[in-house]
Formats: C-alpha cells, sequence, structure tokens
C-alpha cells in the first residue's frame, strides 16, 4: 500500500508538473506571437508614416520652391513694368497698371497657395512627432516583453527546483518505504525463529520429562 501511494503520489507530481510547464509554454507562445504581431504593425505602420511623410515633404518642398521662384519672377516682371511707367505713353501706363494689378493678384495667389503648403507641413510636423511617439511606445512594448520573458525564465526555473526537488523527495519516501519493508521482513523472520525455538524448547522439555520415570526406574 505504501509503494501504490509513492508511485501514486509520483506520478500525479509528474503530471502536475507537465500540466505546469505546458500552461508556461502556451502562455510564453502566445505572449511572443502577441508581441510579434504588435511590433510588425508598428513598424509597418511606422514605415508607411515615414514614407508617406517623405514623399509628401518632398513634393511640398518641391512645389513651394516653384512659387518662390514664380514670385520671385513675378517680382521682377512687376519692377520693370514700374520703371516702364515713368517714361511710357498713358495708354501704356493703363495697361500697364492693369497688369501690375493681375500681377499683384497672382502674388496674392501664390502667397495663399505657400501658405497652404506650410500648413501641410506643419501637418506633416506632426505626424513625425506621432511617429517618434509610437516608436517610444514600441520601445516601451519591447522592454516590457523583456521583463515578461526574464519572469517567465525566472518561473521556469523556480518549476525546475520544485520539480527536483519533489523528485528527491520521492527517492527519499520509496527508499524509507523499501527500509521498512527490509526491517518488516527481517522482524517476521526473527519472530518466526523464536517461536520455532521455543517449540523445540517445549517439545524438549516434554520429551525429558516423559523420560525421567523411566531413567528413575532403571
Amino acid at each position: 500500500q505504501r509503494e501504490a501511494l509513492s508511485r501514486a503520489h509520483g506520478a500525479e507530481v509528474e503530471q502536475l508538473e507537465g500540466e505546469w510547464r505546458n500552461k508556461l509554454d502556451v502562455q510564453h507562445e502566445k505572449h511572443m506571437c502577441s508581441l510579434q504581431e504588435l511590433n510588425t504593425q508598428h513598424t509597418h505602420k511606422l514605415r508607411e508614416l515615414e514614407s508617406s511623410r517623405r514623399a509628401r515633404e518632398r513634393e511640398l518642398e518641391e512645389a513651394n520652391f516653384r512659387l518662390l521662384q514664380d514670385q520671385e519672377a513675378l517680382k521682377i516682371e512687376s519692377k520693370k513694368l514700374e520703371e516702364t511707367l515713368l517714361n511710357d505713353t498713358d495708354h501704356r501706363l493703363q495697361a500697364v497698371r492693369n497688369m501690375c494689378s493681375s500681377l499683384k493678384s497672382e502674388v496674392d495667389s501664390l502667397k495663399t497657395v505657400v501658405e497652404m503648403k506650410n500648413a501641410e507641413i506643419h501637418d506633416l510636423r506632426g505626424q513625425v512627432i506621432e511617429m517618434e511617439r509610437l516608436s517610444s511606445e514600441l520601445e516601451m512594448a519591447r522592454d516590457r516583453a523583456k521583463a515578461l520573458q526574464a519572469k517567465t525564465e525566472d518561473l521556469q526555473a523556480q518549476m525546475e527546483k520544485k520539480a527536483l526537488k519533489e523528485r528527491h523527495l520521492v527517492n527519499e519516501h520509496r527508499l524509507l518505504v523499501e527500509t521498512y519493508q527490509r526491517e518488516s521482513n527481517a522482524n517476521k523472520r526473527l519472530s518466526l525463529e523464536n517461536e520455532e525455538l521455543a517449540w523445540k524448547l517445549r517439545q524438549r522439555e516434554e520429551i525429558m520429562s516423559t523420560s525421567m520415570p523411566a531413567s528413575t526406574l532403571g
């Protein structure tokens, strides 16, 4: 019965150890998959935002450069026309004034476009800040993942120590049971030998008691 209890206890310990290891492995696998998916999503989103930001920024910079060139050309042309006004006829003067007014309107329109482009550049900078924030969150998530990995490894080490200790206790219990059985068997043999000696002594006493009168008569 002790051996059966010992075997049952050892089997139960091994079963609990296996279940706990399986749970740890499943939890660790889920955590790593979730972290990998989060890392992939963040990296993909950051790459898309970075690519879109760079393309849009280049486009806006080129457009802004062209607008500035156009604005500078219009200023030069307007200056030339103003200089022409001083030496031209009234008819040409009126035409030039009208052209200057048109050019001024175009310059104002270009300023509006430049302001809009600057606003888009400001939005892109805001996206850059958001990307930096996402990068920081991703780094924090990686740090948390490392901490969880270390904790998981520590739990596994504790489980291995516990399992080793339990196996040691099971072995000690088995040795104690075997020792107890050997001593019990030895005690049984001694008891049987004592009973056999007592029976032989009784037999000898009976033989001696029955043989005493005959020897006396003889």
